[in-house]
């Protein structure tokens, strides 16, 4: 088995595969990051844009979107489980 066809032997074909190298390992991740989805959703509950920690900028915590949790509704909410640390 020979390697002669994989490595470079020149200087200008070793710098294009370094520098093709180095724009994908700048370039690839931000390509994958750009595809992803910005917003979550659950089944049933819509689109929630929450994109970063503390909902915006600002860090507000505050989503004009929320339609589940509101100022009219929040009395109804009960304990679900608690756990006792003992301390």
């Amino acid at each position: 088995m020979s390697y002669r066809g994989m490595f470079p032997t020149d200087r200008r074909e070793f710098l294009k595969r370094v520098g093709s190298l180095g724009a994908l390992s700048v370039l690839g991740p931000r390509a994958v990051q750009g595809s992803q989805r910005t917003s979550a959703s659950a089944p049933g509950l819509g689109t929630v844009h929450w994109s970063r920690y503390g909902y915006n900028l600002q860090n507000t915590r505050f989503n004009p979107h929320e339609n589940i949790l509101g100022k009219d509704n929040v009395e109804r909410l009960k304990i679900k489980w608690q756990f006792d640390l003992d301390v």
